[in-house]
């Protein structure tokens, strides 16, 4: 069965809520613990996506766990039913009791989940999880294209080319975050301290003799705007640390450029190299959506 855009829209949504779980998970205790409501919905999406598909019913009964004979009388078979019914009852004792499960079921739960759609997206659509890609949802055709290559890279274990699109697909999301697509000002105010600063750097370490030091302290301010910008914007911390640890550093020349440097050695293992790439597309996704709310407050005013 051919996968139809409005079906794929709806699986990229349950893998976006799916991030947003294992971003929350990580928080630690207590907060971690509310990563149980985004996995929950991420399954639930999933699986009414999955019912549809397969052109089954519930039958009137709308439990989380009558997903499973009602899709088995489809013709699948899903897997990790003790695990998601476990799961189901830790979401069941948050939402009604307010218990909040310790941060080691939270972290038990997150692999579940996980588990539950790798093996079962190719059960019930044909395609691996991985390939329901969230970066269709990102606006900007360059920074998505950008993070479509990093995705095709991670498929084919190469980690090199996978960081270094990432990399240069987050300087575009903050460039275009910061100035607009134009270029045209800083309209992200929290940035404006570090772009002061780094006016006056350029004044008065403007000489030639001195340009590489100006050069140098640019940097760090443009560390500091990035940090500024992750910080202030809720985005996942972590996941930039894992990004700045492990992807190559990438300067934006004058017109758009961008030029990449390798500090140290690529890494080969594919689950660093997706975690940055994760991390990116969610800022991506993330920043978007409060530039399209900046946008509409300043027509409104």
């Amino acid at each position: 069965m051919a996968i139809q855009n409005s079906l794929m829209r709806r699986l990229t949504i349950a893998r976006y809520l799916f991030q947003m779980g294992v971003e929350q998970s990580h928080r630690g205790e207590p907060f971690g613990a509310l990563a149980i409501s985004p996995l929950h919905d991420a399954a639930e999406l999933f699986l009414q996506a999955g019912l549809e598909h397969r052109h089954g019913t519930l039958a009137g009964n709308k439990e989380f766990l009558s997903y499973w004979p009602a899709i088995e009388q489809t013709g699948a078979k899903l897997s990790r039913y003790e695990g998601m019914k476990r799961f189901n009852r830790a979401r069941v004792a948050l939402k009604h009791d307010g218990t909040l499960p310790a941060q080691s079921d939270v972290e038990d739960f997150r692999q579940i989940v996980g588990s539950f759609f790798e093996e079962n997206s190719p059960t019930l659509f044909g395609l691996n999880f991985s390939e329901i890609s969230l970066s269709g949802l990102v606006s900007n055709e360059l920074i998505r294209n950008s993070l479509q290559l990093a995705e095709k890279a991670i498929r084919g274990n190469d980690c090199r080319n996978a960081l270094e699109e990432a990399g240069k697909a987050f300087r575009r999301i903050l460039s275009e975050y910061r100035y607009g697509p134009l270029g045209h000002g800083i309209r992200d105010s929290l940035y404006e301290p570090a772009a002061d600063l780094s006016s006056s750097l350029h004044f008065a370490l403007g000489l030639h003799s001195e340009r590489h030091l100006g050069q140098a302290l640019q940097r760090v301010v443009d560390g500091l705007g990035e940090a500024i910008t992750v910080v202030a914007y809720n985005l996942d911390f972590d996941g930039y640390r894992y990004l700045k640890s492990y992807s190559p550093a990438i300067h934006e020349l004058i017109g758009g450029n961008i030029v990449i440097e390798w500090m140290t050695e690529p890494t080969t293992d594919v689950k660093i190299a997706s975690r940055c790439v994760d991390f990116v597309t969610d800022a991506a996704l993330r920043l978007q959506s409060k530039q399209s709310t900046s946008e509409l407050d300043h027509q409104i005013t």
